[in-house]
């Protein structure tokens, strides 16, 4: 103990200590300096990249689209099964929209949602529709596919990407421990 404290009174010891709590508090600076950053970009996931919709908006679209299938399915008992998985598959993305889920896993539930409004969509149309009804699924799948275009090229997961081009970056990130904004993928 007495020479602990003897080194603590020495010059060099004093500079150790000095050195040891600048490093610590660049290293805090930093992890919040990156940790507002990355908060930014995930932020642009509700928000829109540079005048684009945003993904949570365009999501929220397909469920609307998703909803005009359910209603046409109505009718026709042959397709209730894949009506109440599209369904299923609507509400589960739409609570998790709700609760701001990690946007790899609303990509998951996106592509549920996908799947059972394809099966549906196919299911519908082997069936002899009425000519509005036709009219409106056809709408509806429009809807999802312009939606679809409208998310890839959203912008968000370039921008979301950047983390991982810049090398600086990515070595601060690993001695900080901070971690990267997810892509929607």
């Amino acid at each position: 103990m007495e020479n602990r404290k003897a080194f603590l009174l020495k010059r060099s010891g004093a500079w150790l200590v000095t050195i040891i709590i600048i490093i610590a508090f660049s290293l805090f600076a930093v992890n919040m300096s990156l940790g507002a950053r990355m908060n930014n970009v995930s932020d642009l996931f509700y928000e829109g990249v540079n005048g684009n919709k945003a993904i949570a908006d365009l999501l929220k679209e397909r469920c609307d689209a998703s909803l005009v299938l359910i209603k046409a399915s109505e009718r026709i008992s042959a397709v209730s099964e894949g009506a109440q998985t599209l369904d299923s598959a609507r509400a589960e993305l739409l609570a998790m929209l709700r609760e701001k889920a990690s946007p790899s896993a609303l990509y998951d539930a996106n592509t549920r949602l996908d799947d059972a409004f394809s099966d549906l969509y196919s299911g519908l149309t082997a069936h002899s529709l009425t000519a509005g009804e036709t009219a409106d699924i056809k709408a509806a799948q429009k809807r999802m596919a312009n939606a679809a275009d409208a998310i890839n090229s959203a912008g968000y997961n370039e921008v979301a990407g950047d983390f991982d081009d810049d090398f600086f970056t990515n070595f601060l990130m690993k001695i900080c421990l901070a971690k990267r904004p997810e892509p929607f993928k």
